[in-house]
């Protein structure tokens, strides 16, 4: 993987494929893989990366997906519920630009703090871009 200078970090992109988000057995009928592949193809297209990691211990929001903007001092974005068309469309289009603004106001309510596990509520706890 190329060496960025803070500046230009890329776009990072972790969907949870524990032992719950990610299963036929939570959520029968949502098709994960092309959930996992649309994701990665928006960060990749926003020069970023996308993986699946283990289980992230937030399973009542299960679907869970981690994004660290472009950008230096860019704090992580938790989003839960990943789930729906409409939601997985937005957050896309959200990554594909680096998500270098805070999410819209259609992704808001899947965004929380993961320090207080409360929802973000309309305006992110801190949203800080570099």
């Amino acid at each position: 993987m190329p060496e960025y200078p803070l500046r230009h970090r890329p776009v990072r992109v972790q969907v949870c494929d524990g032992c719950c988000c990610g299963t036929d057995r939570k959520h029968p009928g949502v098709d994960h893989a092309a959930i996992r592949r649309r994701l990665a193809l928006a960060a990749a297209g926003a020069g970023g990366s996308s993986r699946t990691v283990g289980c992230v211990d937030e399973c009542s929001r299960s679907n869970i997906v981690i994004v660290r903007p472009a950008g230096i001092d860019a704090d992580r974005v938790w989003i839960g519920g990943v789930l729906d068309d409409a939601v997985v469309e937005e957050l896309c289009s959200w990554v594909a630009m680096g998500a270098r603004t805070p999410p819209s106001p259609s992704l808001r309510p899947h965004v929380f703090d993961r320090a207080t596990a409360e929802p973000a509520g309309p305006t992110l706890v801190e949203f800080r871009l570099g």
